[in-house]
């Protein structure tokens, strides 16, 4: 599946606390036809998510503070961001770790050092599994240039408002 395949450039919700990560996934994803949003924490991410839902998060399970999965059953039980569809993401590939992300309510769960010839395809993949594309009047047609906003929020506030 490519992006001509959609009829809308997915936005996608990066919440990972290491840069170096961060920056590899807007690297591959935004000549994907991704739009990304960056989140350096659970908090920031989740008022993020909360203010302007995205289309699927991918979020890293070991974050500082809340941690992923904590993040995703606060996700869920918003009604405004239950819907969101989330791929855990990890560098443990401990066993158990998937079934832990699934139960949390995960769609997915990728593992680190990400695979940059795949992780597209992976996204496209997942983003079928969520909502049908053609019954969401909300997903939004993007200019290349409009491709990555980095979130002026920081931790402290956003865990203020939680």
């Amino acid at each position: 599946m490519t992006q001509r395949e959609f009829l809308f450039s997915p936005r996608l919700l990066v919440i990972e606390d290491n840069e170096m990560n961060r920056e590899l996934v807007v690297d591959v994803l935004t000549p994907a036809g991704f739009l990304i949003v960056e989140a350096d924490s659970a908090e920031v991410g989740i008022e993020m998510a909360f203010d302007h839902p995205p289309d699927l998060i991918l979020m890293d399970i070991a974050l500082p503070g809340l941690d992923g999965l904590e993040a995703r059953i606060l996700l869920k039980a918003n009604t405004k961001t239950a819907h969101i569809p989330v791929v855990a993401l990890t560098a443990h590939a401990m066993h158990g770790d998937e079934v832990r992300a699934l139960g949390a309510g995960c769609i997915g769960f990728i593992t680190k050092p990400l695979d940059t010839r795949t992780l597209a395809q992976q996204i496209f993949l997942f983003l079928e599994k969520g909502e049908d594309a053609e019954k969401r009047p909300d997903l939004r047609l993007a200019k290349p240039s409009e491709n990555v906003f980095r979130s002026s929020l920081n931790t402290e506030d956003a865990r203020s408002k939680l």
